[in-house]
């Protein structure tokens, strides 16, 4: 609480009493505090009148004590030039100080005979003067004689160009004035000092410094010269004072500039002095030393301010008594009808008869109009108690109704809010991820034929042809359209997996090695896998690739370097974590965490993260999909992306993938024994993209093979009827005109049991793969494919063993 509000607090505590009382008792004591506030006003502004004359009578005296020390420094001041010019007429001691600064130049051998002569006749003339210091240098302002009272002197050869003064001295451009006095520490005591410089023929060849100690001797000294107190200090810190607690108030006292004079008041051990001040000079750091005079304010004003309070209490007493007992008359004379009205009215409401009439035939005329305008009131107040009464219960059922309505509503609309955001986010990347497996699967036909079509010209014409680098440069541009078609098809979650239960840890240690060479030296990869670790059923080179695909993202985040944290923890969420497409469900998961200190994402940056082909890099450094392609493999392996991020303050990607039972050891699956792709077995091909029908006739003829192929399912089905001999494999489109070709497979698998089935496909369809999972029995041939891939799937399907044929159920 503020002061202000403190001093309401206090006089609301104060005077409440008084206005919740009557109105005679009110009167008294608003009469009485205002005869006391008279009285305490008349002695206030006295006080401060005699206070104020006081103080300036203090300040003229002050004024009066600075004109005589100064006076007594300009004294001091004539003395030293005399002394000086005292010395310049001693032949002994001038001729010595000459002689010796010669021969300090020359480097004679009599310097030491000539310093005793110096000390000898500076004693005498410090005998005359009866100083407390006296030094005699010479023009480098190095010592030549000293004398002092108890044998504190400087040694002889002791530089004093320290000192303001010593400089001043020295420095024939210079006057000669109050700016030659200044403060020396020697010995641990505190000397004003004053300096002039020896002149002989108008060149200066050595200084003479006259000092008083500052002890008690000089302070009491100087308060008797004008009746007060004395406070030498430098700083704020108290050199020397009469005051005995004057020490303990170091830096209390008003900091003034070194030549400044004016007057004021200072406080000392809880008593208040009237101050002026003196200049005693600069000390060796250059600071200014001050000489307080103080009067004794407190001490002047405390026996006049005792006879006043004893006065001004006696009389103020009186003053108020006596406006009490005539307050105190006026209201029992004059609030006697008011007093009868008020008991009237308590009387009503304690009885609460409010048709009772007042008696107001002996009243006054003010007491009638009250009584008047009570009884208009009362009437008004019954009909206004009765129409509040009904209003009130009307507004009661109105405000539950309407409370009730609200809170629906409110409840509704966040519903409704959330849901919009959450299925227009799920439409937006289920458009996407349609789109991009139908460009896809487009795609993959054709890359089929170019990558086909290339294999058998490079296997024509050899190695040696020059065409054959161009070849291989085109052949190894459309394995790259084939990696980004695969990468729109893991978006689109249309993209074949081969799922194995694995170990998340051992994953990421496997790729460990890696990802340190793909984001090079100057970031450092840290990874922290859980001791107590869970399974996971994903595709390994899929798991590699999201990884991979973070990583990468993390690196580019960070081009001047930084820190790359890849984390794994088992997680159980006892209800569902909320996700922008989907909820997670409740159960046992792992996580994977990958976490940088990049620059970050921005909100919006981070709603558009997933999307395929967004990218924030510059063009040609980026392709959009790594993001799209990581959210969508993680989605076709049953688990959940999240992306937290701030500007500047790094991306954390968190990943949580089932968690599934722990398989055992691992069983070793011999290896297959090689296979001549060559064969003389009957094929039925049914594709309905031209080009790639004609080129894997060819290739399937060109390796011994009897094809029958077809455009359509329904012309496909006519040639197997039609034909009679037997069909070993039906390599077949899976989405065509005529039907799909599992359908196809259904229908012949009756009149062919012998037949075999390889499906042929750009993306994964719900009729043989499930989940992007390949259903049990089904085997497929994922475009695009070359010849080799080609033939080597065919006699593989045609030399599996067990069951004949196998069809899509």
């Amino acid at each position: 609480m503020t002061v202000p509000g403190r001093l309401r607090e206090l006089a609301r505590r104060a005077f409440g009493p008084v206005a919740r009382s009557g109105l005679s008792f009110r009167l008294i004591v608003f009469e009485t505090l205002l005869i006391a506030l008279v009285v305490g006003g008349a002695f206030l502004v006295l006080s401060i009148e005699i206070r104020a004359t006081t103080q300036r009578f203090f300040v003229t005296q002050l004024q009066r004590s600075q004109s005589e020390i100064l006076n007594l420094q300009n004294r001091s001041l004539e003395q030293l030039v005399w002394t000086s010019s005292v010395i310049t007429e001693n032949p002994t001691l001038r001729a010595a100080i000459e002689t010796y600064r010669l021969e300090s130049g020359s480097g004679g051998g009599r310097r030491a005979e000539l310093l005793a002569t110096v000390r000898r006749e500076t004693e005498k003339i410090a005998a005359g003067l009866g100083r407390d210091l006296l030094i005699v240098t010479d023009d480098r302002g190095r010592v030549l004689a000293a004398s002092e009272r108890h044998g504190k002197r400087p040694p002889a050869g002791a530089d004093l160009r320290s000192l303001p003064v010593i400089r001043r001295a020295l420095d024939p451009s210079l006057p000669t004035d109050a700016s030659n006095f200044g403060v020396a520490q020697m010995g641990g005591d505190y000397f004003q000092v004053g300096c002039v410089p020896i002149v002989l023929q108008g060149f200066a060849i050595g200084t003479l410094t006259i000092g008083e100690r500052l002890d008690e001797e000089f302070l009491h000294a100087q308060a008797e010269l004008f009746g007060g107190e004395i406070v030498i200090a430098r700083q704020g810190e108290v050199i020397a004072s009469t005051l005995p607690g004057a020490a303990d108030a170091q830096g209390s006292g008003p900091v003034l500039a070194p030549r400044a004079e004016r007057s004021g008041t200072v406080r000392f051990g809880g008593e208040e002095f009237v101050m002026a001040s003196l200049p005693l000079g600069l000390d060796p750091a250059g600071e200014p030393v001050i000489l307080y005079l103080l009067h004794p304010l407190s001490r002047a004003l405390g026996p006049v301010n005792a006879v006043m309070r004893v006065s001004f209490l006696v009389y103020g007493c009186l003053a108020v008594l006596l406006a009490g007992v005539g307050a105190a008359f006026v209201s029992r004379s004059l609030l006697a009808p008011f007093r009868r009205f008020v008991g009237f009215m308590e009387s009503v409401a304690r009885s609460r008869e409010y048709s009772r009439q007042f008696d107001s035939s002996r009243a006054t005329a003010e007491i009638r109009t009250l009584n008047a305008s009570y009884d208009r009131l009362i009437e008004s107040l019954a009909r206004q108690h009765a129409e509040l009464i009904q209003r009130t219960e009307e507004l009661s059922r109105t405000n539950v109704t309407l409370t009730e309505q609200m809170l629906e509503r409110e409840r509704a609309e966040q519903a409704l809010r959330a849901s919009e955001q959450q299925l227009r986010q799920s439409q937006k990347l289920e458009a996407v991820g349609t789109l991009a497996g139908g460009v896809a699967h487009d795609f993959n036909n054709l890359l089929t034929v170019i990558l086909s079509y290339v294999d058998l010209v490079k296997k024509e014409i050899g190695v040696k042809n020059p065409l054959y680098e161009d070849l291989e440069a085109a052949h190894a541009a459309a394995l790259r359209a084939a990696g980004l078609t695969k990468q729109l098809l893991a978006f689109s979650r249309k993209q074949v997996m081969q799922p194995k239960v694995l170990d998340l840890n051992g994953a990421v240690t496997a790729i460990e090695k890696m990802l340190q060479r793909v984001i090079g030296e100057d970031i450092e990869l840290r990874t922290v896998t859980s001791a107590s670790h869970g399974y996971i059923q994903a595709d390994p080179g899929q798991l590699e690739q999201v990884i991979m695909n973070l990583v990468v993202n993390a690196r580019d985040a960070m081009p001047r370097g930084g820190q790359v944290t890849i984390e794994t923890e088992n997680a159980r969420f006892a209800d569902a974590v909320p996700e922008p497409l989907a909820p997670m469900p409740p159960g046992d998961w792992v996580r994977l965490r990958v976490t940088d200190t990049g620059f970050g994402m921005d909100e919006r940056t981070r709603a558009r993260i997933f999307e395929p082909f967004y990218t924030t890099k510059e063009p040609g450094k980026g392709t959009g999909l790594g993001l799209s392609t990581a959210y969508g493999i993680v989605k076709q392996s049953g688990g959940f992306i999240f992306v937290e991020s701030e500007p500047g303050k790094g991306t954390t990607f968190t990943i949580y993938l089932p968690q599934v039972a722990d398989p055992g050891a691992p069983v070793a699956r011999p290896p297959e024994p090689a296979r001549a792709p060559a064969g003389a077995e009957t094929i039925l091909l049914a594709e309905d993209e031209a080009p790639v029908r004609t080129l894997a006739q060819r290739c399937l003829e060109e390796m011994g093979y009897r094809v029958l192929a077809a455009s359509r399912a329904d012309e496909a089905q006519r040639m197997a009827e039609h034909h009679a001999g037997p069909i070993h494999l039906l390599l077949t489109d899976v989405v065509m005109p005529g039907g799909s070709g599992p359908e196809l497979a259904e229908r012949l698998a009756a009149r062919h049991p012998e037949m075999r089935v390889l499906y042929m496909s750009g993306y994964t369809d719900d009729a043989i793969v499930h989940r992007g999972v390949i259903a049990p029995g089904i085997e497929l041939l994922e475009k695009p494919f070359t010849p080799a891939t080609l033939t080597r799937r065919v006699r593989d399907v045609l030399d599996q063993p067990g069951r004949p044929a196998a069809v899509a159920s």
